[in-house]
C-alpha cells in the first residue's frame, strides 16, 4: 500500500515550497549513521502541494546529483497524502489477485474521472477471519507519477519507492517513540513549510490524521481545536496526557497554549535526531536548523535501509 516502486532506497528525497532536500542513512544497530544530507533553496515548485514547475525542479536535481557519487542513484520519493485516495475492500478471503483488481477498477471509475489505465494503485491484504480479509488500496493519478520519474531519470536520479508523506512521518515517529516512551497512543503535532499535521497513532497504526495548510502551528490554534473535538467526537480516541511536537518553534508561552488546546498535561518535543549519528560534523548545522523540514526525507531513507 505503502510503495509504487519496489526497490532498494538509498536517499529520501523531498520536495517542499522553499526547496528540495535529500538524506542517505546506513543503519548500525539501533541508530541510522548519516552518510549525506543536501538542500537547495528554490521557490514556487509547488502549487496545492503539487510539483507543477518540472523544469526548474530538474535543475535543482540536476545540481544534486552532481555533487552524488556516481552511478545509478537509487530515491524514495513522497506523494503528499491529499493527493491520493485511500480505499479498504471487505472481500471474501479465498478472492485471488484478478478478482481484487477487479475491484479496485471498479473503485477507481467511481472515484475518478479519468480512464483506468491512467491511474496507478498499490495495496496490501489483512485477514480478519471469519472467511473475510481487508484490502487497502491507495490510488493516485499515474500521469504525475510520470512526470515525476521523467523528472528524476534527467537528472539521472532513479525513482524506487513513491511512499505517502504521512507514512514517512511515522516512521520516523516510532523510530525514536518505541524506544524512549512506553506509551501506545501517541499524540504527534507535526510542522513544516508547508503544512501542519495532526497525528494519533496507536502502536503502529494511524488512527487519525488532519493536514492543515501552510506553517505556522500557533497561528492555527482554533483549526486544531476543532481537530480536536473531531478526535473526539468520531474516533476511538484515549485520552492522552501527552502532546510530542516536532515544529519550527517552541517556546514556554506556545507549550502552554498547546497543553490548553489539546487538554494535556505535558508538551514534548520530539528529538527525531536521537538516533542518528553525524558521519561529518559539518552535516550537523544544517538538520538540526531544519529538523522538522527534513523529517519526510528522513522517513524516506529509513524506508528499506539495508542492515550494516
Amino acid at each position: 500500500m505503502r510503495g509504487f516502486f519496489r526497490s532498494v532506497v538509498l536517499y529520501g528525497l523531498d520536495i517542499q515550497s522553499s526547496g528540495v532536500r535529500l538524506i542517505q542513512l546506513r543503519k548500525h544497530e539501533q541508530l541510522f549513521v548519516l552518510e549525506c544530507v543536501m538542500y537547495r533553496p528554490a521557490q514556487l515548485l509547488l502549487t496545492d502541494g503539487r510539483i507543477k514547475a518540472w523544469h526548474a525542479l530538474g535543475v535543482v536535481l540536476a545540481d544534486m546529483a552532481g555533487n552524488l557519487p556516481a552511478g545509478k542513484k537509487r530515491v524514495a520519493i513522497a506523494v503528499p497524502n491529499h493527493v491520493t485516495h485511500a480505499q479498504t475492500l471487505s472481500l471474501a478471503e479465498h478472492a485471488d489477485a484478478h478478482f481484487i483488481a477487479m475491484e479496485i477498477e471498479n473503485c477507481i471509475e467511481q472515484i475518478f474521472p479519468i480512464a483506468v489505465s491512467k491511474v496507478a494503485y498499490d495495496f496490501c491484504e489483512n485477514r480478519e477471519g471469519d472467511g473475510m480479509k481487508n484490502v487497502f488500496v491507495t490510488m493516485m493519478e499515474s500521469d504525475y507519477l510520470k512526470d515525476y520519474a521523467a523528472c528524476l531519470s534527467q537528472a539521472t536520479l532513479s525513482p524506487s519507492i513513491a511512499d505517502i508523506d504521512i507514512y514517512a512521518l511515522q516512521r520516523v515517529f516510532l523510530s525514536v517513540l518505541k524506544q524512549s516512551a512506553a506509551e501506545e497512543d501517541y499524540l504527534i503535532l507535526y510542522e513544516n513549510d508547508v503544512t501542519v499535521m495532526l497525528f494519533f497513532l496507536n502502536g503502529s497504526d494511524i488512527l487519525f490524521h488532519r493536514r492543515f495548510a501552510g506553517s505556522g502551528f500557533f497561528r492555527k490554534i482554533p483549526e486544531l481545536k476543532a481537530a480536536m473535538t473531531d478526535l473526539l467526537k468520531d474516533f476511538s480516541y484515549k485520552k492522552t496526557e501527552k502532546l510530542y511536537v516536532c515544529v519550527h518553534y517552541l517556546d514556554e508561552a506556545r507549550k502552554i497554549a498547546l497543553a490548553d488546546c489539546f487538554d494535556v498535561k505535558a508538551v514534548v518535543p520530539l528529538d527525531i535526531l536521537a538516533n542518528i549519528v553525524f558521519k561529518d560534523e559539518k552535516q550537523e548545522p544544517l538538520l538540526k536548523n531544519q529538523t522538522s523540514d527534513f523529517a519526510i526525507a528522513m522517513g524516506l531513507a529509513m524506508r528499506e535501509v539495508p542492515a550494516w
